[in-house]
């Protein structure tokens, strides 16, 4: 079943379809509208009407009204977590997910709805190598509302799942596999790290940190308005030598803090034993096309940096104008080939 990926966005929802074979996939559809709310489920009945509206419109725009739909919960809506276990079959791991997922979940287990998925098994036997499982609980009633909401837009939600699952099956590929990599997904909110090792994933962590604290800052720092903030951003970056070097400035307090988070995850992978350095970081989300933060990155953090474009080598449909901002396609591709 073929189903269209959709991404909430606190800035902007975006929108694909994928159909094919699984070994020769093809985009036939992608696009993006902008979220007039905000913020992925709002609590205000007026907003969230108006999400229902702006999904709608999308859906008839690019003509996937009553078409199945998978979405993803944003990390800060969902608890997740990577955990490594012992080897067990699928009898004896799903008769102990409760009892390990209390040690994780922050929140009492019959107030969510827990799911789980292995993501690396290791071969009966293997000595010193652990299963790795990843945990996802989110509140009952969340999952209602975001099911009420698909419904009331005139969707069909058959997939909920993890932003992070989502990002990281449309980025896998493109990804060395025989080093440490750590890709970042820099949303409008907050920027998700994920650390694979030899292609798995080992740890994911969750930086409040997005593009509009940059805009914010650009916005306090220089005296502007957010639009005009906004502009700067976008026109200038990070960039030393762009307008003498001043909206850099802004920015550095912000970059300051998001460099000191991903060292601190970057830090605890490392000193769980679990591997070596980190030599590449991808980059994910509309963050990632920031002036001048690649090189910033590449020097910070010691390690090769690439924007990852999750259309790449894909057969796309001959009548399609394929996004110039693929990296913040990053998830909607992914939930659109989970089907596959």
């Amino acid at each position: 079943m073929n189903v269209i990926g959709v991404d909430v966005g606190s800035y902007a929802i975006k929108v694909v379809g994928v159909d094919g074979k699984p070994s020769t996939p093809r985009v036939y559809m992608a696009g993006s509208a902008y979220n007039p709310v905000g913020q992925f489920l709002p609590n205000d009945e007026a907003q969230f009407n108006q999400l229902v509206e702006s999904l709608r419109s999308l859906a008839t725009e690019h003509s996937f009204k009553n078409k199945p739909v998978a979405v993803a919960l944003p990390e800060s809506l969902a608890y997740t977590s990577i955990v490594s276990m012992p080897y067990l079959s699928d009898a004896e791991l799903a008769s102990s997910i409760h009892w390990e997922a209390e040690q994780h979940i922050p929140v009492p287990l019959d107030e969510v709805q827990l799911e789980y998925q292995v993501l690396y098994k290791p071969k009966k036997g293997s000595v010193g190598e652990k299963m790795q499982v990843l945990l996802v609980a989110s509140k009952k009633d969340l999952v209602d509302r975001v099911m009420l909401l698909f419904q009331s837009a005139g969707l069909e939600l058959v997939t909920l799942e993890t932003g992070l699952l989502s990002y990281y099956r449309s980025v896998a590929a493109q990804l060395p596999i025989d080093q440490g990599v750590a890709v970042l997904n820099m949303g409008a909110l907050s920027t998700d790290v994920l650390i694979l090792e030899s292609g798995k994933m080992m740890l994911n962590y969750t930086i409040q940190t997005g593009g509009l604290v940059f805009t914010r800052a650009i916005q306090q720092g220089l005296g502007l308005t957010g639009q005009q903030a906004e502009e700067y951003k976008r026109a200038y970056g990070y960039d030393p030598d762009q307008l003498e070097g001043k909206v850099k400035q802004a920015l550095d307090p912000v970059m300051n803090v998001l460099i000191g988070e991903i060292r601190k995850a970057i830090q605890y992978y490392q000193s769980s034993g679990k591997g070596a350095g980190i030599r590449t970081i991808a980059l994910a989300g509309g963050g990632s096309y920031l002036r001048g933060l690649t090189p910033f990155l590449t020097q910070a953090l010691s390690a090769e940096v690439m924007v990852i474009n999750p259309f790449q080598g894909l057969v796309t449909d001959k009548n399609m104008v394929m996004p110039k901002d693929g990296a913040s396609y990053a998830v909607a591709m992914g939930l659109a080939s989970s089907s596959k």
